[in-house]
């Protein structure tokens, strides 16, 4: 039931002694039950999750609880669990609404401070039984950190106003709560998304706040890496008017759930292979939907020939691309940059430790966007083609190619980690960075020094001993410092040449099967120089680390047919170039160089 302590205190003004003393009590009675009867009424009405008759209504019960708990705070503690329960399982409009609640609830019930009203204490709320009552305890610190983290985890759901509104509340409880700091670690892409998107100035105003003394772990990196890269393809393919996201989605759906469709498709053309569904919002992922439109689309351009199909939205949209000459070079183009991108969210899609190779991977990236669309002679080289197109296409083709590219580069100039202080700096502790770029590496540690102190993470003596001892790593010989980060390897990615990634059976495992596809009958000399020479190079790890000749390497146990065709590959180019392998780091190299021209050539043809 609800106390009347909290009214006790309320005044009507002046009464007469007897009279107003009788009258006064009943007042109090009365505003007791009505209140009592309308909280009790909106915590029956959120308790309906999941109604689709009366959701709007439950919208509103949980805005008025909202209001509720804001006049008279912790009123609604002994809640909490149901709230969050509630909030768990509900899927509607109303789910918003009952995340607010329950943040604002969290909120009050974890504040050090006194939170009383004016109007003294207030009335404590229990759940009727019939409402799953729970038992009044304490909130313990791994409750708090689990319903904060169903918060954030769901603030993908909300807009921007309710996204906002659930983060202050958090950074509220992390002013109050020193033990919830350590959740500053997720809130990092999430505050700096809601700096750009919602009220810059009070909220720098509100983070700075916040940040300059009670957390002071809080670096700006910058937005998601991840997210920049992938929507940095997208908005460069939406940026001309070719509408394959449509296509693609067009000419799978002319064929799924129809096996009549199918079987004549089969039986017109030939072919047994369909499209692959199309995914609007993992763009990345779409390298294979590319890759099988231009395997299958003569034959699509085929069957819309010559089958009789009703005049749906699908087959207008396949023939009006069927008129498109350029068509299968568009597909090719956007398959070649989704492969390109798709490595990077392989590799930081983790939660290893990755920061300090983010700096060094976007640049990369961003290096060879720009290659393609500022170098002229890129242009010059046109190949051969099947295709007959006027010059006028063919420059509007590349005009629009050059637009996608440049796209992506501002976009990726403009939102990438690449513009802050502290990526950089972290890329200092990359270990290829201090063995192979010391001078760099320090005068990036320095940046991340600056940004530290700057945070008030560390002070101007911790400072000065840790870049002491990091010129200390700096000045060690190779086989030192190899030894010393040979445990550093297994939180890394990218392994480039296994050092760590097996155990000892595996790498001897690995060797046999290696000599064995080396003595391969079908090999020529050269080749089994250079498998050979790989191998002693790969279980030495002293090859340099590059991220594109793992991508030809052959597979661990695939079969020498399989390691055949990427053998001929490497060693296509490698025989012109060298008489003979005598050094790991010479293929190294030179596979790196033959690598990026190879996809060069690859992208000239297109034009």
């Amino acid at each position: 039931m609800l106390t009347t302590d909290w009214i006790g205190r309320m005044r009507f003004g002046p009464w007469p002694n007897a009279l107003g003393v009788v009258f006064h009590k009943e007042v109090e009675n009365e505003v007791i039950g009505l209140f009592s009867e309308h909280l009790l009424f909106l915590l029956a009405l959120v308790q309906q999750s999941n109604n689709p008759s009366n959701v709007y209504v439950r919208f509103m019960a949980a805005n008025c609880l909202t209001e509720v708990e804001l006049n008279f705070p912790r009123i609604l503690r002994e809640c909490i669990n149901n709230l969050y329960s509630l909030s768990l399982i509900e899927t509607s409009v109303a789910h918003q609404q009952y995340m607010c609640l329950l943040a604002l609830t969290v909120k009050n019930s974890v504040a050090s401070e006194s939170l009383e009203t004016l109007w003294g204490k207030f009335p404590k709320v229990h759940f009727k039984d019939k409402l799953h009552q729970v038992d009044e305890t304490e909130l313990t610190i791994a409750d708090i950190n689990q319903m904060v983290s169903f918060l954030l985890d769901q603030l993908v759901l909300c807009t921007k106003e309710g996204s906002f509104w659930i983060i202050c509340l958090v950074m509220e409880m992390m002013r109050s709560r020193a033990d919830l700091q350590l959740s500053v670690q997720v809130l990092k892409p999430i505050l700096i998304h809601n700096l750009r998107v919602y009220n810059p100035q009070s909220f720098h105003e509100h983070l700075k706040s916040v940040t300059d003394n009670e957390v002071c772990s809080l670096l700006n990196l910058g937005t998601c890496g991840l997210h920049v890269v992938h929507g940095s393809l997208r908005t460069g393919v939406e940026s001309v008017d070719w509408d394959i996201s449509s296509l693609l989605r067009h000419m799978y759906y002319l064929f799924t759930d129809s096996p009549a469709r199918r079987a004549l498709f089969t039986q017109l053309t030939g072919c047994t292979t369909f499209p692959l569904k199309f995914c609007g919002v993992r763009w990345l992922e779409n390298a294979k939907c590319f890759q099988r439109a231009l395997q299958i689309w003569d034959h699509v351009i085929k069957f819309l020939k010559e089958a009789k199909l009703p005049k749906t939205k699908p087959v207008e949209t396949l023939k009006r691309a069927a008129c498109d000459p350029l068509l299968k070079c568009k597909l090719a183009f956007c398959k070649t940059l989704a492969d390109e991108y798709q490595p990077f969210l392989q590799r930081f899609q983790t939660s290893k430790p990755m920061t300090p190779n983010l700096f060094e991977a976007v640049e990369k990236l961003l290096r060879y966007l720009m290659n393609h669309c500022v170098k002229p002679d890129l242009m010059k080289c046109t190949g051969e083609t099947t295709i007959t197109v006027t010059e006028r296409q063919k420059l509007e083709f590349i005009h629009e190619c050059r637009r996608i590219l440049t796209t992506m580069i501002a976009k990726l100039q403009e939102r990438s980690p690449l513009k802050q202080k502290s990526v950089r700096g972290l890329s200092s502790l990359d270990p290829c960075v201090i063995q192979h770029s010391p001078q760099l590496g320090q005068k990036r540690f320095s940046f991340l020094l600056e940004e530290l102190n700057h945070a008030n993470i560390i002070n101007d003596v911790l400072a000065e001993n840790v870049k002491k001892e990091y010129l200390h790593f700096c000045n060690l010989k190779k086989s030192q410092l190899q030894e010393i980060f040979r445990p550093c390897d297994q939180f890394s990615d990218e392994n480039h040449f296994g050092s760590m990634l097996f155990e000892e059976k595996d790498r001897t495992e690995l060797l046999n099967q290696t000599l064995v596809n080396a003595t391969h009958p079908s090999l020529p000399a050269c080749l089994k120089l250079l498998y050979l020479d790989w191998a002693g190079s790969y279980f030495q790890g002293d090859t340099p680390q590059t991220s594109h000749i793992t991508k030809l390497f052959p597979g661990l146990f695939d079969g020498p047919e399989t390691q055949l065709k990427k053998l001929h590959i490497l060693s296509g180019f490698l025989k012109n170039k060298s008489g003979g392998l005598t050094s790991s780091v010479v293929m190294a190299v030179k596979v790196e160089m033959i690598i990026y021209h190879t996809i060069i050539k690859l992208l000239s043809l297109i034009f």
